[in-house]
């Protein structure tokens, strides 16, 4: 991948052409998803831990272990600004389908929002008593779910900051993700077992166990049928999500823990990233 350190976070544009990969080499770098050929890179950075784009295609958004987020203009590649504030590494960001909120979650124990025209700082939230690990938003964007080291999962409002639940998953959350349709919630952490929530509700609907690791990240397939989950030992596995979830196969390409999934926008692809420095393209129907 041209990474000389772990690649942390890794994300597609909204229109699938190219993706984005965030590693602790202190770069961030663009590349053709047809010809998996690099197309520019950030540098001058310090540890990327996770990277977000924004649905236009016009923000990209990175955290680090520098307590800061930065955003960029990717049509000019210019920095528009770093994001102050939290007073820990800022391990996770997200950004909002409508495209106006970027969410980020630190090891601070906070989760703050930023207006993503901005950058200017919309709201802290206080809930979880430890680092936050996760955050995702609901496909509606009128919620955000966040996942702690305390074990509890919390769904916010995103407008007021408002909790309006708050889960105990009984595991150090590291994973968390939103269904397309936004009815269900999903957890994953230390305990090896995947998490199905009502995500209005609270209502746990069902447990995936037979993980062998760590669940580092979780990802929903764009039709809601298939989840894919990324472990510490190097696997990914991918289960059905039905009335039976069930598991349907297991992934490995990588030599070290698998630390993010995305699938692209049309279904079809796969991205993993690893500690071995890599980002893994797999084609999702035949798993290869």
């Amino acid at each position: 991948t041209g990474h000389t350190a772990a690649v942390a976070g890794v994300t597609f544009s909204p229109d699938g052409t190219y993706f984005a990969s965030a590693s602790l080499d202190n770069t961030v770098r663009l590349w053709s998803t047809i010809a998996l050929q690099p197309l520019s890179v950030l540098k001058g950075l310090s540890n990327r831990l996770s990277v977000a784009i924004s649905p236009d295609g016009q923000r990209l958004a990175v955290s680090s272990a520098d307590f800061t987020i930065r955003l960029f203009d990717l049509q000019s590649g210019v920095e528009l600004a770093p994001l102050r504030g939290h007073t820990n590494s800022v391990v996770g960001v997200a950004i909002s389908p409508d495209n106006f909120t970027l969410a980020s979650v630190s090891l601070d124990g906070t989760v703050r929002l930023w207006s993503l025209r901005d950058g200017s700082l919309l709201n802290t939230l206080k809930g979880h008593r430890g680092p936050v690990n996760a955050v995702a938003f609901s496909p509606d964007s009128q919620r955000l779910a966040t996942g702690g080291q305390d074990g509890s999962l919390i769904i916010w409002e995103t407008k007021t900051g408002l909790a309006l639940l708050t889960l105990r998953d009984g595991q150090r959350i590291s994973a968390i993700a939103f269904s397309p349709n936004g009815n269900t919630v999903v957890s994953g952490g230390n305990q090896r077992v995947i998490q199905l929530w009502d995500s209005v509700t609270g209502k746990k609907l069902a447990t995936l166990s037979g993980s062998t690791n760590t669940i580092n990240a979780l990802a929903f397939s764009h039709d809601g049928s298939c989840l894919a989950s990324a472990q510490q030992d190097g696997l990914i596995v991918l289960w059905s999500v039905g009335d039976k979830p069930a598991k349907v196969i297991t992934l490995k390409a990588h030599t070290g823990s698998v630390n993010a999934l995305t699938f692209s926008p049309e279904g079809a692809r796969l991205l993993s990233a690893g500690d071995d420095k890599r980002v893994v393209v797999w084609g999702v129907a035949a798993g290869s």
